[in-house]
């Protein structure tokens, strides 16, 4: 699920994908805590921030590639044109 998918959806179901959205993004916080602690109860407090930051950069770092083309799509269906474009703020 993504933001994407919100904007395009129809008005009917744009609900539901949230609710999805957010229920994924719950269940992956908590399952996330619980690994967490129970590394650090086994490792130490240190090894498991090392490894959850870095868990945590591939996360994001995977997240950007494998939606540079949705972000690419959106980005030119929603851009402005020169005529269109915002006044420059001082």
């Amino acid at each position: 699920m993504c933001q994407s998918s919100a904007v395009t959806a129809p008005d009917a179901i744009r609900g539901r994908i949230l609710a999805g959205d957010f229920g994924i993004v719950t269940l992956i916080i908590t399952l996330s805590n619980l690994g967490a602690g129970a590394l650090a109860d086994s490792l130490g407090a240190r090894t498991a921030i090392a490894v959850f930051a870095c868990l945590s950069l591939l996360a994001g770092a995977s997240y950007l590639w494998f939606t540079r083309g949705v972000r690419d799509r959106l980005a030119a269906e929603f851009s402005l044109s020169p005529e269109q474009s915002l006044p420059a703020t001082p």
